[in-house]
This record gives structure tokens, C-alpha cells and sequence, in this order.
């Protein structure tokens, strides 16, 4: 029995670069990025908050009785997960599918108002523990769609997303499922989170540019800046028709490091290959994690060099465009991924980086490789590309 196939059959995100596939193609020719600068205690970080529209997107669900006191992390993850499936043409009456979700931080901002509550008041709303577990993303994505198969939640690290794609591809290939809604959500800027990254000295100081992902710069400069943002993708088994969005391998990665917060090029480079096996295919362009750290970046640089030599495929990132949204970074990775299938040439950074040429509009990209990679060592990369 061959394996069954996998296919995108829609997608939707929400971010710095907007609420809708057009708009984020648009904002991925523009020359600069949109960013504010968020104060904490008397220090500056700067932050890619959503695009307006991808705010106002939000409006309807965020003031919506039965979700107003859900953590904006679930608000995003709800509207992506409703435009993915709309745009798949998945209609209510065929509603049996999962549904799989992945953030790193999870319920940030409602989590952190809850123990400022408790400790003046000593009170907490009977929405705290619910509202602020690890699996309540998902929950709630399936409770809005009203979905009748399995729910399950993903939270290991900034691989989020991707291992709850992973996870639905798992469930339609083993036959156990025909149709699963994967993505991730984060909404990571929120005072005690920004805190956290600037303890560790990686966020970014200074610059028109705050998040310059492999960037030349000497001396080397941390410039990881965070993000909100939110990616969901309707995943379904078919039979193969030429244009078809396909996903064809996965690979996963763990390296044994020193450092809790390490990265380093084997458990990428171990990932990338087995993605890359597992597809079969030429890589025509891969869209890396590059979270603008120094070790993250140079690690994956590395493992690149590792992987393909001299005749690496044409590279791009997200970071610069969108900051670090964490869990959901490799759903926005994703994106960007199918939109290179789909013929958008993203302009590539301004900043002297590492990256090189992109693709021009004569070339074709028929198979792009997605990268996402973790505090702790830990790895995965999605092949996605055009069906035969």
C-alpha cells in the first residue's frame, strides 16, 4: 500500500505583514518592515506588532462574549484557523477533521495579568486555570469550528508549529484521518516575555532595522526582535493534479548541547537531511529560522554549508519582515514557502547578510524547504512543493 498523500488545500496568517495571502505578498516587496518601540521598565525593545488589518481581523472574535476572556494568542489562532478553512471549502457538514495547534509561550498576557491579580487582590477569575493551560489554543480553535475529530496542543519551543503540522501529516498518512487544520499562534509581547529575552541578551538595541537575520556585521550583533502573529493550514489526502501544493518530507533533529538556550548546526543539519530524503526532490529555495542571534544564525549557516555546498538553493527568511514570533514562526515560514511556490520574489534584506541571491521571476521554485529550530538543541524541516 503506498503512502497517502498530503496537500494545502488553504492557508490563512496574521502579522506584521498583514491578514491575507495578497497583502503579505504585497508587504514582502516593501523596503522597510513595520515596528514600534515598546517600553519595559525603562528599557526600549523594539516589537512587530499585527499589520492594522490582521488587528481588525481580530475585532469581531476578541469582543465576542464567549471569547473575551480568552488570552490573544487564542483570538489569533481562532481567525487564522477560520480563514484556512473557508479558503479550503471545508464545509460544516464534513466536519470531521483534527485539529492541531503549536505556541511556545501560550497564553502570555492573560497568565501574567492573572498573577498580578492574585497578587494584589488575592483573587482569580474561574477563567484563569482554563484560559492559560498549554492546550486551550487548540481547544478553542476546534470549539469555534466546531470540529468532531481529535484536538492537540504543541508547545516545544520555537518548533511549534511545525511539529503540530507534522503531527496532522502523521494522522492523514497513517489513514486515521482524511483532513487536519495545523498551525501555531504566539502573542509573546507582553512585559515579563520581553524581560525574559532581554535577561538573556539577545534582543536587539539599536537600528532602523531591529531584527537583522544573518546579518555582516563586525563586531557580531544580537538583533532578535519579537513578533505577534498566527498561520494556519488546512491539510487534506487527495490523489495528485499538476499546480497541487504538496507536503513531501519532514526531518527532525536534536542535538545534545551545554546550553539550555543553545542552537547548533547538527540537530539542523540532521533535520534538513532527512527532509530532504524523505522528499526526493532538488531543493529550489529554503526559507531558514535565523532568529537574528548570533549562535542561532551562524548555526544554521553552517548546517546549510553542511547540507548542500557550494550549490545551496536560494535563501530566505521571515525575521526581518515579521520579527521572532516564536511557536508560530514556522508557520509563517511556511507561508512564505507556499508563496514562493505561488511565483512571489521577495525582496531580500537591505542589511549586508549571508543570504545571497534570491530567486529572480524567471526562475521557477517548485520545492522549497522550511526550517524551524529551538532553545535546547531541538530541530525540524517541512519539504513543501508543486505536485507532478
Amino acid at each position: 500500500m503506498s503512502e497517502r498523500r498530503v496537500f494545502v488545500r488553504g492557508w490563512s496568517s496574521l502579522s506584521a505583514l498583514g491578514a491575507n495571502s495578497e497583502e503579505v505578498a504585497e508587504a514582502y516587496g516593501r523596503p522597510f518592515p513595520t515596528h514600534r518601540i515598546q517600553e519595559v521598565r525603562g528599557r526600549l525593545y523594539p516589537v512587530f506588532p499585527l499589520a492594522p488589518s490582521a488587528a481588525n481581523a481580530l475585532t469581531s472574535i476578541r469582543e465576542h462574549p464567549r471569547y473575551t476572556h480568552l488570552d490573544p494568542v487564542a483570538h489569533l489562532a481562532i481567525a487564522a484557523g477560520r480563514e484556512a478553512v473557508r479558503k479550503a471549502g471545508w464545509q460544516p457538514e464534513k466536519s470531521s477533521y483534527g485539529v492541531s495547534f503549536g505556541s511556545a509561550r501560550g497564553a502570555a498576557e492573560r497568565y501574567e495579568q492573572d498573577v498580578e491579580a492574585f497578587q494584589t487582590t488575592g483573587r482569580l477569575s474561574p477563567h484563569s486555570s482554563p484560559a492559560t493551560t498549554a492546550g486551550n489554543i487548540s481547544f478553542w480553535v476546534a470549539q469555534d469550528l466546531q470540529s468532531e475529530g481529535p484536538e492537540c496542543s504543541f508547545s516545544i519551543t520555537c518548533t511549534s508549529a511545525l511539529h503540530a503540522l507534522a503531527t496532522g501529516v502523521a494522522w492523514i498518512r497513517s489513514g486515521l484521518l482524511d483532513r487536519f487544520l495545523a498551525g501555531g499562534a504566539e502573542a509573546p509581547l507582553t512585559p515579563f516575555t520581553l524581560a525574559q529575552m532581554g535577561a538573556l541578551r539577545l534582543y536587539a538595541q539599536d537600528g532602523a532595522w531591529p531584527c537583522r537575520p544573518g546579518a555582516l556585521e563586525n563586531p557580531p550583533r544580537n538583533t532578535m526582535a519579537l513578533g505577534e502573529g498566527a498561520g494556519a493550514f488546512a491539510l487534506e489526502a487527495g490523489e495528485a493534479r499538476p499546480g497541487q501544493i504538496e507536503i513531501l518530507g519532514l526531518g527532525f533533529g536534536f542535538e545534545h548541547l551545554e546550553s539550555e538556550t543553545g542552537m547548533g548546526p547538527g540537530g539542523l543539519a540532521h533535520a534538513m537531511r532527512a527532509a530532504i530524503e524523505s522528499a526526493g526532490r532538488p531543493i529550489d529555495a529554503a526559507v531558514l529560522h535565523t532568529p537574528g542571534t548570533i549562535q542561532g544564525d551562524a548555526a544554521e549557516f553552517q548546517a546549510v554549508d553542511a547540507i548542500f555546498g557550494v550549490d545551496r538553493p536560494a535563501l530566505y527568511t521571515t525575521k526581518h519582515r515579521t520579527g521572532h514570533t516564536f511557536g508560530a514562526s514556522g508557520a509563517l515560514g511556511l507561508e512564505l514557502a507556499l508563496l514562493l511556490l505561488q511565483g512571489v520574489r521577495p525582496a531580500l534584506p537591505e542589511f549586508p547578510n549571508r543570504f545571497g541571491p534570491g530567486l529572480t521571476s524567471s526562475q521557477a521554485a517548485r520545492t522549497v524547504l522550511v526550517n524551524a529550530a529551538g532553545f535546547g538543541g531541538n530541530a525540524i524541516s517541512l519539504v513543501c512543493g508543486l505536485s507532478d
